[in-house]
């Protein structure tokens, strides 16, 4: 479910389609797509802000708790390339293929996540680090394709134990690095713990001397649910409070740019 209009959150902006990369999308007060203006962000040595593609790598259905509870509808999953100049860092690995239950359950679309990578000119050898902002189905489903060292918050490794918590097939078992906490992934990235959505979620910070930028992942579902005036988490219960708490610590970096696992909308900050 939808909680408040996104406009009413002071400074917060919502970028109604993906903008080219390279290019700052800065919507008017009225949202007006036609009028947006655009403005190109430079950088003058290695410390400029890296680029980050948005990948898709299939949609997801989610399964209504109950009639009319706004659950139910289709929504896409992303990953996200960083291209740093040592090397595209991948964050998500998209959903698994061959599970007959998540497919009864959630009608994955899947995407081959070598395919989807391919159309930003990185292959699957290009990599140099996977994070995975958490250990759900449709964030590690092809993180073992991925040889390169794989960074995982160590709690959401422990979670991820419990039965019908994830496929346990599609967990990576290769070059694995627990994460305690926020930890440093390559100069100017950084993986931050926002636990709440799972125990062990984690996000990524990328920042250089001329900005910053937050790849949220599901710590919130939507673009416009983080831009609430009082934003809304994606989890149970029992986590909100920790939920709540890291969507505080996310918008305090005040960045540039967010993006969001289940959305293809650039959240922007003016």
């Amino acid at each position: 479910m939808v909680a408040g209009d996104p406009s009413r959150a002071e400074g917060l902006r919502r970028v109604p389609r993906r903008p080219r990369e390279g290019t700052r999308v800065t919507c008017p007060p009225d949202g007006s797509r036609r009028r947006a203006s655009r403005q190109k962000v430079t950088g003058r040595d290695l410390a400029s802000l890296p680029r980050i593609d948005i990948v898709s790598v299939g949609r997801v259905t989610r399964v209504p708790d109950w009639p009319g509870d706004g659950f139910g509808e289709t929504f896409d999953v992303c990953s996200f390339v960083i291209h740093h100049p040592g090397g595209p860092i991948v964050v998500d690995a998209g959903i698994g293929s061959g599970n007959a239950l998540i497919d009864e359950l959630y009608a994955p679309q899947t995407v081959d996540i070598g395919d989807a990578l391919a159309a930003c000119g990185v292959t699957l050898e290009d990599i140099q680090a996977l994070v995975l902002t958490h250990l759900h189905f449709d964030h590690c489903g092809q993180a073992c394709r991925i040889s390169a060292p794989t960074f995982v918050q160590r709690a959401e490794l422990k979670a991820a134990r419990a039965p019908n918590y994830t496929v346990p097939e599609w967990i990576p078992d290769g070059d694995v690095r627990p994460v305690d906490g926020d930890q440093v992934i390559a100069t100017g990235v950084k993986a931050i713990a926002t636990p709440g959505h799972t125990p062990g979620h984690q996000s990524v910070v990328v920042e250089a001397e001329n900005g910053r930028a937050v790849i949220v992942g599901q710590a919130c579902y939507r673009a416009q649910d983080f831009a609430a005036p009082e934003p809304v988490p994606d989890c149970d219960e029992d986590g909100v409070d920790l939920a709540q708490s890291s969507i505080e610590r996310l918008r305090a970096l005040a960045p540039a740019k967010f993006y969001f696992s289940h959305d293809d909308q650039i959240l922007l900050i003016e």
